[in-house]
C-alpha cells in the first residue's frame, strides 16, 4: 500500500495571512490638524451663542492695527495742529501736520508736509523726523571742541519761501514803544532792551544754560532744500536752491567779549549742488512790462526765462553770531597780545567758502529785477529814519553790523552779459583759488546816517570780451573797495566812493572797446522815463590806482588786427608805467540836467614807451640791430641804456 504525497509548508502564505489580520485589526490615527478642526468644530457647536462676540473681537483687532499702521499718526497731527493753533499761535501763524508720531523707545519723533504759514512767509516741509539720544551722556573727558550731538534732525524737501515785505516804518516802531510802556516798560527800542523784570531775565538765563547742557550739539541734515522770495506782483522771483546740506548747530562760550556776551551760535554746513537764480512767476499781476533774460543764459532742462547767478557743486557754509549780554562799566578788555582794546562789538558774521569751481553770472536785467525785488520787500520809507540809542549800563548789547564772506578756494569765473540793441555781449572773467568776496552791512542807524562797505580781492584776473579781438585785462591782483554812505532822509546826498587797485596789469585797448563798454552803461541804464518823486541824488568818487601798468594798443599797417588768440602777430605799442592815479568824479545831483561836469585828475609816474614787434615782422631784425648798436648822449657821457628805461624793461619783463 502506498502512501500519500507530503505537501510541502508555505509560511511566506501564512505570513501573509496573519498580516492581512493584523491591518484589519488596527484604526487609523487622525492627523494634528484634523484632531485642532475638530475641537474648534466642537467649540463652536457647544458655543453658539458667543459666536458673534468672538467675530467682534476679531474684526476690532483687524480694524485697530489698520488704525495703528495707517490712521494713528494723522490723527494725531490733525489734533496737535490743532492744540498748536489754539494756545500758541491764534490768529498771528497757522501750523498744520499731515502725519505726526512719536516712538519712546529709539526717541524718534516723525512727521509729514508740515505747513507753517505767517503773514510774511511760509515754511513746508514734505518728510522729516528728530532723534533725541538720551541715552548719550556727556563725558568729563570729551574734548570741547567735539560736543556730543543728542538731537538729530532730518528734512526732506524743505520749502521756505517769503512773500511779503518786511520792514517796519516809524509809525509802526512808535506804536512798538507805547505798548512797551502799557506793558511796564519791559521789552526793547530800537533794539536796546529797557526795564524789565530781572526775575524774568534770570530764569530765562538758566533755562537757556539747561538747554545747552541737554543739547551741546545738534545734527541737521536737509535733502533738497529752497529759500525763495516772490509775489504775484513781481515778473521775477529769487530762489536759492540746494540738494543736500549736512550741518552742526552748536554753543560756544565767546572769546573775544566774554565779560559781555552770553554764549555764541556757531552753525557750520557743508552744502552739496547749491544754485542761485531768478525764476519767472506765472501767477504774475503786475501792470510793468517783462523784460526777457539774457537769451544765451538757459538752465540745463532748456527753461529760457531762467537766468542763474551763482552755482557751486560743493562747498562749506560757516553762520556765527553772538548772543548780546549786558553792558558793563568795563570798558576795555585784553587782546590776544596782551594789550588792552575797547570791548569789541557782538559778533555777526556769515562765511561762505566755495571748494568747487565756482561760476557767477550778472547782468543789467538781473540788477533791475533785483532792484524790484528790494523795493517790494524793503521799500523806501520815504521818511527820516530814526537813529538807534545807544545801550546803557545794564541793558542789552546791540549789533552794529553784520558780515558776508566769500572765500573761492577754486579757481572760478564771473560772466557779465549784456545787450546792445538785439545783440548779446559778454565779459568774461577767469580767476584763481584765494580769491575772496567781503561785505559789511550795518544794522544800526547813526545821527549822520549809516555806511556799507564791500571789498573785493581777485587773484590773476583774465578779463575777456566776445569782440573778435577778444584779450582786455591781465593782472596779478585786483582790488575794489567800495563806501557807501547813506543819510537818514532818503532823498538827501548819497556819497559814494570806488577805490580800484591793481598790480602788475596789461590791459589791451582798441577804439572798439569805447562802443563795447558804451553799450554797458546804456544797458545799465533804465529805460524808463525819469520821475522827480524818485529822484535820489548822489555823487561818485572813483580813484584808479595800479602799479607796474602796461597798455597794450594795436599798430598795425592799414590798422588791421590779428585776433588769432595762440600766435597773434600783431605791431604793438607799450606804455608802461611803475603808478598810475587817475582820480574822477561824477555828481548827479541835479534832475535831468543837460550836461554833467567831470574833471580827469591822471597822475603817472615813470613813463615807458616802447614797440612791440613779433618775430613773424620783417622789421623785427632790423629793429633788433639797432637797439644792439643804440648810444644815448647825456651831460654825463654816452651810455647804451638809460637806467629809467632799463629799471623798467626789466621789472615788465620779470
Amino acid at each position: 500500500m502506498s502512501l500519500p504525497s507530503i505537501i510541502p509548508f508555505n509560511s511566506s502564505l501564512l505570513t501573509t495571512q496573519s498580516g492581512f489580520a493584523n491591518l484589519s485589526s488596527t484604526t487609523i490615527q487622525p492627523s494634528p490638524i484634523d484632531q485642532v478642526a475638530q475641537e474648534i468644530k466642537d467649540y463652536f457647536i457647544q458655543h453658539k451663542e458667543q459666536v458673534p462676540l468672538l467675530i467682534t473681537v476679531y474684526l476690532l483687532c483687524i480694524i485697530w492695527i489698520i488704525y495703528l499702521i495707517l490712521y494713528h499718526s494723522r490723527i494725531q497731527g490733525i489734533l496737535l495742529s490743532y492744540l498748536i493753533r489754539r494756545l500758541y499761535f491764534k490768529d498771528s501763524a497757522d501750523v498744520k501736520f499731515d502725519s505726526f508720531s512719536i516712538s519712546f523707545i529709539s526717541g524718534k519723533i516723525m512727521f509729514r508736509n508740515l505747513h507753517y504759514s505767517t503773514t510774511t512767509a511760509m515754511l513746508h516741509v514734505k518728510d522729516g523726523y528728530l532723534i533725541f539720544r538720551y541715552w548719550s551722556r556727556q563725558s568729563k573727558t570729551e574734548r570741547p571742541g567735539k560736543p556730543k550731538v543728542r538731537l538729530i534732525v532730518y528734512l526732506k524737501n524743505l520749502d521756505l519761501q517769503f512773500f511779503n515785505p518786511v520792514t517796519k516804518t516809524n509809525d509802526q516802531l512808535a506804536q512798538e514803544r507805547e505798548q512797551q510802556k502799557r506793558n511796564g516798560g519791559s521789552g526793547s527800542v530800537n533794539g536796546c532792551s529797557v526795564k524789565g523784570d530781572d526775575a524774568q531775565n534770570e530764569s530765562s538765563s538758566n533755562f537757556t544754560k539747561r538747554l545747552r547742557s541737554l543739547f551741546p550739539a545738534i545734527k541737521i541734515k536737509i535733502s533738497n532744500g529752497r529759500l525763495c522770495a516772490g509775489h504775484e506782483s513781481l515778473p521775477y522771483g529769487f530762489v536759492i536752491r540746494f540738494q543736500l546740506l549736512r550741518s552742526t548747530l552748536t554753543t560756544l562760550t565767546p572769546c573775544k567779549s566774554s565779560l559781555c556776551d552770553l554764549f555764541t551760535v556757531l552753525y557750520e554746513c557743508k552744502y552739496h549742488q547749491l544754485k542761485i537764480h531768478l525764476f519767472p512767476i506765472k501767477r504774475y499781476k503786475g501792470t510793468g512790462i517783462i523784460e526777457v533774460p539774457p537769451s544765451l543764459v538757459v538752465g540745463k532742462h532748456g527753461d529760457r526765462d531762467l537766468f542763474e547767478i551763482f552755482q557751486c557743486n560743493k562747498g562749506e557754509l560757516e553762520y556765527e553770531q553772538d548772543v548780546p549780554g549786558k553792558v558793563v562799566e568795563q570798558s576795555l578788555v585784553f587782546g590776544t597780545d596782551g594789550v588792552l582794546i575797547p570791548v569789541p562789538d557782538p559778533l555777526w558774521e556769515i562765511r561762505l567758502k566755495c571748494n568747487d569751481k565756482a561760476q557767477i553770472s550778472y547782468s543789467p536785467w538781473a540788477d533791475r529785477q533785483r532792484e524790484l525785488l528790494w523795493a517790494y520787500f524793503l521799500p523806501t520809507l520815504y521818511e527820516e529814519s530814526l537813529p538807534n540809542a545807544q545801550p546803557q549800563i545794564g541793558q542789552n548789547r546791540i549789533f552794529k553790523n553784520v558780515r558776508f564772506l566769500m572765500y573761492f578756494n577754486q579757481p572760478s569765473k564771473l560772466d557779465l552779459y549784456f545787450n546792445e540793441k538785439s545783440k548779446l555781449h559778454n565779459l568774461h572773467v577767469d580767476f584763481i583759488k584765494g580769491s575772496k568776496f567781503e561785505c559789511l552791512f550795518p544794522w544800526v542807524t547813526l545821527e549822520h546816517g549809516f555806511d556799507s562797505f564791500i571789498n573785493i580781492s581777485i587773484l590773476q584776473p583774465q578779463a575777456k570780451t566776445n569782440l573778435a579781438f577778444q584779450p582786455l585785462l591781465q593782472a596779478e591782483k585786483v582790488d575794489i573797495n567800495l563806501v557807501i554812505h547813506y543819510p537818514r532822509l532818503w532823498n538827501s546826498l548819497q556819497d559814494w566812493k570806488i577805490n580800484i587797485d591793481a598790480q602788475k596789469a596789461k590791459v589791451h585797448f582798441i577804439f572798439e572797446h569805447k562802443n563795447y563798454f558804451v553799450a554797458l552803461l546804456n544797458d545799465l541804464s533804465s529805460n524808463l522815463p525819469p520821475q522827480i518823486n524818485k529822484f535820489t541824488p548822489f555823487v561818485y568818487n572813483i580813484l584808479v590806482k595800479g602799479s607796474l601798468i602796461e597798455v597794450l594798443v594795436p599798430c598795425n599797417q592799414c590798422n588791421w588786427i590779428d585776433c588769432d588768440l595762440d600766435q597773434a602777430e600783431n605791431n604793438l605799442l607799450s606804455i608802461c608805467a611803475k603808478s598810475l592815479d587817475l582820480t574822477f568824479c561824477l555828481p548827479f545831483t541835479e534832475y535831468c540836467p543837460k550836461s554833467t561836469p567831470m574833471d580827469l585828475n591822471i597822475e603817472v609816474n615813470d613813463i615807458l614807451a616802447r614797440l612791440v614787434i613779433p618775430e613773424g615782422n620783417r622789421s623785427h631784425y632790423i629793429l633788433k640791430g639797432l637797439k644792439s648798436h643804440q648810444k644815448f648822449h647825456t651831460p654825463n657821457g654816452i651810455k647804451n641804456e638809460l637806467k629809467l628805461v632799463s629799471e623798467l624793461v626789466s621789472e615788465f619783463e620779470t
